[in-house]
């Protein structure tokens, strides 16, 4: 077997794909390989303009990879994000140099490259260490989605390494893959920090929703519904006023959308969408549905996430998306509500909704993830509501917009707009219009950016609201599905009983692991009291074995502690980091390893006494909800004649 058929198979055992990839990839062309003095294969890069780029030493490709590991950082527990892989003699120089918990991942633009890489270099020990990532011929938002494996470890620590002959091979591709990965660093801490606060939050709402969730249809019937159909898809962006009354001619002819944010607005100005959506996680997204006059007449598409009291809140049919882990907590009844990916935001989810009826082309306005003429939300929304008791002669809304916008001081940053001039967003802002490129690029319908104003977004046809939908909004919409669909997508009223009971077994299994965690907790702070002394403390050590087997026997509800405690084991993680990089031994290893098991399980036993009271809460809500008065009554006034 020649050395390129071994580096092969050696790679399909680690990435099948990739390996499928490179064995079809055309011969590379523009490498020229050359021995080295050494002895060793160099190679000579030859761009498409011609200029020709020396990968490698002609003297000895090895020692200066050694070299490149030198210059590295190789004593910390990191991240190495690899810029160019060449023949890739500076990845394997890293990998034996650094410490065996740190991982690197190696983007590289030209796969025809990696393949003679493969063909020259024995590369086996690359694939084999399970230590290396490799993002190979990928465009800039495949790079971002191959890195979502890999994102607590860079947020915890990522050192940034390039190869800089690589680098000169495709100097524009490298160029925008360090622009997206410092913004993406830089903004997506800020989502994975958001994302582990409000896990818990987004558990005790999918308690509370539950009586919804199994009784109220889901999203399941309108599957494909509108192939073929334009969707407008409705933000609440300050640009909105632009084309909020234009709005109206999409009316039977286009699925209306609306975020949750904007929909009070829509029914004030007699534009009654056909579906709203809900993805707010916070109390305070049920003002965007009180009293909104029509609701009634409209679907709320709602995430098991989302805030309860929203839910509770809006009064027409509700159509719940499926849910994995409450599905699994309820003891997985047999129906299936309909699926939509995770979302960031509820502009994200209604997009996802909008691919899901089978919508296309699909048009965005008021998305404007930008705060142009300083100001963050269209007129009349909920936030306004909020901050209109604050306002008086000397306070006014537009300073409130304006106040909001300083206190994002620091993380302001200038993109393009729409129309090619400079604007501002926020890091926060600038994550969602990365996500929303990464959604548009893989999408098969036609992303049409109507909003005319905002951000800039790629991927997209850029034309005004009232020109798109004079060119797609030509056909009236096709009657929406009916009650009946193949697979049913709710409880049968005869499981309430049986979820009931579910609730109740649930919750004592949960008051039993905190009970576990306490106890666990009492012995960590004897062993505390009494170190170094190994005599007292090793029947103690003992008797934490013994109850860490018995909490793992409650498989599901451990693992669902640890959902919720996501901050908890970033924490740990972080430790054992700190502690592996000091190469601790001994008793400061061992003291260093009981203070952080004193704060992970501390940690552990909050969040299993914060789901213990969730479960309490919905169980009791579960057993008092009218099912026949509130769920049958929207479902009998759904049914076709």
């Amino acid at each position: 077997m020649d050395l390129y058929s071994r580096n092969l198979l050696t790679l399909a055992t680690l990435d099948a794909q990739l390996a499928a990839a490179v064995d079809s990839a055309a011969p590379a062309a523009h490498v020229n390989v050359t021995a080295s003095r050494s002895g060793a294969p160099s190679a000579e890069y030859i761009r498409g303009d011609g200029v020709k780029v020396t990968l490698h030493s002609r003297y000895d490709p090895v020692e200066e990879a050694a070299g490149f590991a030198r210059a590295a950082d190789t004593e910390k527990v990191t991240t190495y994000i690899v810029l160019g892989f060449g023949l890739g003699y500076h990845v394997k120089a890293l990998l034996a140099a650094m410490r065996d918990e740190s991982r690197i991942i190696v983007i590289e633009q030209d796969m025809g490259l990696f393949r003679r890489a493969m063909d020259e270099v024995e590369l086996r020990e690359v694939f084999l260490s399970r230590r290396v990532a490799l993002i190979v011929a990928k465009a800039l938002p495949e790079v971002l989605a191959a890195l979502g494996p890999h994102v607590v470890h860079i947020f915890l620590d990522a050192t940034y390494l390039v190869h800089r002959p690589s680098v000169e091979t495709a100097p524009d591709y490298y160029r925008g893959v360090h622009e997206t990965l410092r913004d993406y660093i830089t903004s997506g801490l800020q989502n994975v920090i958001t994302t582990l606060s409000i896990d818990m939050v987004s558990k005790k709402n999918t308690l509370m929703n539950l009586p919804w969730y199994a009784a109220s249809p889901g999203i399941a019937r309108f599957r494909g519904a509108y192939k073929g159909f334009p969707a407008v898809v409705v933000s609440a962006g300050p640009s909105l006023h632009r084309n909020i009354d234009i709005l109206s001619r999409a009316a039977g002819r286009a699925v209306v959308i609306a975020v949750s944010t904007i929909f009070k607005p829509l029914l004030r100005r007699g534009i009654r969408p056909d579906f709203a959506v809900i993805l707010d996680y916070h109390p305070i997204s049920k003002k965007y549905f009180e009293d909104a006059e029509g609701d009634d007449e409209v679907i709320l598409v709602a995430d098991a996430k989302a805030s309860w009291e929203a839910v509770e809140s809006h009064r027409g049919a509700k159509a719940i998306v499926h849910n994995d882990a409450l599905h699994s907590t309820i003891g997985s009844p047999p129906f299936h509500k309909g699926t939509l990916p995770s979302a960031t935001t509820v502009a994200h989810s209604a997009f996802f909704f909008a691919e899901y009826i089978g919508a296309d082309p699909i048009i965005f306005v008021g998305q404007d993830l930008a705060h142009p003429d300083g100001i963050t939300h269209f007129p009349g929304t909920a936030v306004h509501d909020i901050w209109a008791a604050e306002t008086n002669r000397f306070t006014s809304l537009e300073m409130k917009e304006w106040e909001t916008i300083l206190r994002m001081q620091k993380n302001l940053m200038k993109i393009t707009d729409v129309h090619g001039n400079e604007i501002y967003t926020d890091g926060q802002m600038f994550s969602y219009l990365q996500q929303f490129e990464l959604n548009f690029y893989n999408s098969r319908a036609t992303i049409i950016d109507a909003t005319e104003g905002g951000a800039a977004k790629k991927y997209t046809t850029v034309m005004t609201l009232a020109d798109a939908l004079a060119r797609y909004a030509r056909a009236p919409l096709p009657a929406p599905p009916s009650e009946a669909i193949e697979r049913p997508d709710r409880a049968d009223p005869s499981q309430r009983a049986a979820l009931e009971r579910t609730l109740s077994e649930q919750l004592e299994r949960v008051r039993e692991v905190r009970r576990f965690y306490e106890r666990t907790l009492a012995v960590l702070d004897e062993i505390e009291e009494h170190w170094p002394d190994q005599q007292r403390i090793g029947p103690l050590l003992q008797e934490v074995q013994s109850i860490r087997q018995e909490v793992e026997s409650y498989t599901e509800i451990n693992a669902l502690v640890r959902e919720v405690a996501q901050a908890v084991e970033l924490v740990k993680v972080r430790a054992d980091r700190d502690i592996t990089s000091k190469r601790l031994e001994g008793l400061e290893e061992q003291k260093a390893r009981l203070s952080r098991d004193i704060e992970y399980i501390t940690g552990l036993r909050n969040a299993s006494g914060e789901l213990e009271e969730a479960f309490s809460r919905a169980l009791e809500r579960f057993c008092s909800f009218d099912f026949e008065a509130r769920i049958d009554r929207i479902v009998k006034k759904e049914a076709p004649a």
